[in-house]
């Protein structure tokens, strides 16, 4: 059924509500998120604007959020719209990986207009707000706008996972195993914004690739390995795992050793600490291998 613009809106508002008020499994999912890109900026606010600019920022990206998910209902509340089966029976990793590019064919009508990607989804807090904070922090405009795409891309996540109930699609189930870091059948989100990929495995080795979650705005795909490595002769050496984690020298060092301690702490489930060795490395690129 087709809604009018006021009807639209208040099954939006509706949906929103119920997401952000009474789901407690969901609040605590976007808890997480808006802590994880308050965390962004504690090197660059200083402390006299730090109570200001946290609190527009969490009011921008409540509102970034609910602009994605309007995004999706908008464009579904037509009886010409494309319902892509396939994304919907993606498993949620690549579901996820999927929702920013299916944004950006939705919006191409209006950037081939000319019209700039942050004139359509930044909303008027968020453009307020990077106006306030580039005044005072001149290399901040990079990390809001991605910040306030990400959210956006998340709503339309969610309206998107809301659609895949609404048209009763069903997951498909892949072939897929188990390994120390996480399941190969699927991408694994670390982090909101970063993901893995399984290249090489083996009875000893598992090898991922760590790559940005394709909202990203300047096209930067991958950004990382890690290397697992078990021991035969662990009883010998001492060492029964052996973990190595390179990423791209601009990440920053509080987000590897997240990803670091993240994975470390994975770990444990199969070997005790002290028998877990460990190495990070920075690099420029990644022509070679670890």
């Amino acid at each position: 059924m087709i809604l009018n613009n006021s009807q639209l809106l208040k099954k939006v508002d509706d949906r929103l509500v119920q997401l952000l008020q009474v789901d407690e499994e969901f609040q605590a999912e976007f808890n997480q998120i808006q802590a994880y890109y308050l965390k962004k900026f504690i090197p660059i606010i200083n402390d006299r604007d730090k109570k200001t600019f946290n609190a527009w920022l969490r009011k921008s990206m409540i509102e970034q959020f609910q602009n994605g998910y309007m995004m999706i209902e908008q464009y579904y509340n037509d009886e010409n719209a494309y319902i892509n089966e396939q994304l919907y029976t993606l498993p949620e990793g690549m579901f996820t990986e999927n929702t920013p590019i299916i944004l950006r064919e939705m919006l191409q009508p209006l950037l081939d207009q000319g019209i700039l990607l942050d004139e359509i989804v930044d909303t008027d807090t968020t453009s307020n707000l990077i106006v306030w904070a580039i005044e005072k922090y001149e290399d901040i405009r990079p990390l809001l706008k991605q910040t306030s795409f990400d959210l956006t891309c998340l709503g339309a996540r969610q309206a998107l996972r809301d659609k895949r109930k609404e048209f009763e699609f069903k997951t498909i189930t892949l072939e897929t195993e188990e390994r120390k870091l996480g399941n190969i059948g699927d991408l694994i989100f670390i982090n909101p914004q970063m993901y893995l990929t399984i290249n090489h495995v083996s009875s000893n080795v598992e090898y991922w690739d760590i790559h940005y979650w394709s909202s990203n705005l300047r096209g930067i795909e991958k950004i990382g390995e890690a290397l697992v490595l078990s021991d035969p002769d662990y009883i010998a050496t001492k060492v029964k795992l052996s973990y190595h984690l390179s990423m791209l020298d601009f990440i920053p060092q509080e987000e590897i050793t997240a990803i670091a301690n993240h994975h470390i702490n994975k770990l444990t489930d199969y070997a005790e600490a002290d028998e877990i060795q460990y190495q990070l490395k920075l690099v420029s690129n990644f022509f070679s291998q670890i």
